[in-house]
């Protein structure tokens, strides 16, 4: 009897982890940068919920949220683009990088002048108060600072320098836990706010410019060759990260113009832990989107890999967000019983961003375009389009409901787009192993050997 009938050996558990090494050490070296972000994140605010009032905990929360918004609008898809086009340690890399830089910085300066152009009212008191040229300067360089940080991240996880990645997120947050009971100046709101954005811009400035001058002779030359696809990449992204990420930067934005900065300080509470959590998923992707993108990497393994750990991290934290929630209150006071409320279903939706971010990432590295668009707008509309609806109405209730069902509709969305993705790939590897795409008997059926 031939052995051609016999089922294939499934893989053992350690077969699917072996040869990837990096993406595990890497993943548990960022999960550590998390843990450390989330640890010095909560001592922050926690601090600032104490000796501060919640009206100032949220001017200064929303106007950390317009920086993050502007950050985001004007990030023009470098972040995917420097971790697929340079992910190596060598100088076509880091030239790219370097031009990656400048352009950020051109494109943060339109961002900012956009913004303080239609500045919100309520926004207005508190950064323009020692002038408008002030506080453009304030802002620009907090939203500058903080592109530089996206970028410096990136590129350290591609030289495979986790330590680093890892060291300056505990400098920041011991930093930030060092001066924000300081208050030097007289607007306690706008003193919690340099300090929550000022730092990390501070970081990711310095970083930047330690990468920079790190090679010998001119920054910016020779251009490496793989400039016109890496911007052709970055554009297209652009667009899907704008859809994609909409909902994390828009949806606060919406939620702080529509309600009073108290209700905003609760919505932010709940939101920062959200956050926290959701970028798991995240990172797991951009490790992912790196070794993915390098030679000789197996895509599948790494996608199975990735989506377990992603998963399992958050059905866990969704479950301890249901029984545990009130510990919100025990912390932060009774007066953030608005934050615990909210809590679950906010973190509950993380299941589903588990799905959406990894299958994103995987279309991504194949550079698919019409998959990376229709998951980016699935969770676009499906968070923004009843957000638009509820938070009027119902406030950061409505905010947590519309984020909820959003990304369980892209997630149904990004699992349907990448089940028909595998299809069509086992279907045109049949087609080129038969190599009858006409219809004609396969290749070498009729040789003899």
């Amino acid at each position: 009897m031939s052995g051609g009938g016999r089922r294939p050996r499934r893989e053992r558990p350690a077969a699917l982890v072996s040869g990837h090494g990096h993406l595990l050490r890497g993943s548990f070296w960022l999960l550590g940068s998390v843990a450390a972000n989330a640890f010095f994140g909560f001592a922050f605010w926690f601090i600032g919920t104490q000796i501060d009032t919640k009206a100032d905990v949220g001017r200064a929360s929303a106007l950390f949220t317009a920086v993050l918004f502007i950050n985001y609008a004007s990030n023009m898809g470098l972040p995917v683009a420097v971790a697929r086009y340079a992910p190596e340690d060598d100088e076509p890399s880091s030239v790219l990088f370097n031009w990656a830089l400048l352009y950020t910085g051109a494109s943060s300066v339109v961002g900012t002048a956009l913004f303080v152009a239609f500045l919100p009212g309520s926004m207005s008191a508190t950064l323009l108060q020692w002038g408008t040229p002030a506080g453009f300067a304030i802002f620009l360089l907090t939203v500058f600072g903080m592109s530089c940080a996206v970028l410096v991240e990136v590129r350290l996880m591609a030289l495979r320098r986790w330590g680093w990645v890892f060291g300056r997120v505990a400098v920041v947050g011991l930093v930030r836990f060092a001066l924000v009971p300081l208050h030097p100046v007289g607007d306690d709101a706008m003193w919690l706010f340099l300090v929550v954005a000022g730092i990390p811009a501070l970081s990711g400035l310095v970083l930047a410019g330690g990468l920079v001058v790190r090679r010998r002779g001119h920054p910016l030359r020779p251009v490496p060759a793989s400039w016109r696809p890496g911007l052709r990449y970055s554009s297209v992204n652009y667009l899907g990260i704008l859809a994609v990420q909409a909902p994390t930067f828009a949806l606060p934005l919406l939620v702080a113009i529509e309600v009073t900065s108290p209700q905003y300080a609760a919505w932010y509470v709940a939101f920062s832990i959200t956050s926290v959590l959701f970028l798991v998923p995240h990172t797991l992707g951009q490790v992912l989107l790196v070794e993915g993108g390098k030679g000789g990497a197996n895509l599948d393994r790494q996608v199975r890999l990735a989506l377990v750990l992603a998963l399992g991290f958050m059905a866990v934290v969704a479950l301890g967000a249901r029984v545990g929630s009130d510990v919100v209150t025990l912390v932060y006071g009774t007066a953030y019983r608005d934050a615990s409320d909210i809590l679950p279903t906010l973190v509950l939706a993380g299941v589903g961003w588990a799905v959406t971010s990894i299958c994103l990432t995987r279309a991504r590295v194949e550079e698919h375009v019409r998959s990376i668009v229709t998951i980016s707008l699935a969770l676009a509309v499906g968070i923004l389009g009843p957000a638009l609806v509820l938070v009027p109405d119902d406030g950061i209730d409505g905010a947590a409901l519309a984020w909820l069902v959003g990304n369980g509709l892209a997630a149904a969305v990004a699992i349907v787009v990448t089940t028909r993705n595998a299809r069509q790939r086992a279907l045109a590897a049949d087609t080129e192993w038969l190599g009858a795409p006409d219809g004609d008997e396969p290749a070498g059926a009729l040789s003899p050997g």
